[in-house]
């Protein structure tokens, strides 16, 4: 298991995050392009389950939380991704059910 993660990587998604309005986390060079602003749920979610740093894979369930209406980009992202991915997904997902019912 790769336990490195890339901080370009991690700076972009905080980017994304904070246009999505998950606004808790810092990062550096936080303008967004229109690219990142554009970019697939599906895809998102599987990057956001790759980055291997915990403050932002977390960050999944905030997002969930914000935008319920990306259940369906969550199904998505489950079939298309590799199983370690798909694990991940799958975490985040039952937090953020388990935080909507508490």
């Amino acid at each position: 298991m790769n336990t490195a993660f890339d901080v370009d990587e991690v700076n972009s998604l905080i980017r994304i995050l904070q246009s999505q309005g998950v606004s808790y986390l810092m990062g550096t060079h936080l303008s967004c392009s229109s690219e990142e602003e554009a970019i697939n749920p599906v895809h998102l979610l599987q990057r956001l389950a790759a980055c291997n740093y915990p403050l932002v894979e977390n960050a999944s369930i905030s997002l969930l939380l914000l935008h319920p209406e990306l259940a369906s980009s969550v199904e998505a992202a489950l079939r298309e991704s590799e199983r370690d991915l798909a694990e991940n997904i799958a975490v985040v997902t039952l937090a953020t059910l388990y935080l909507q019912q508490w």
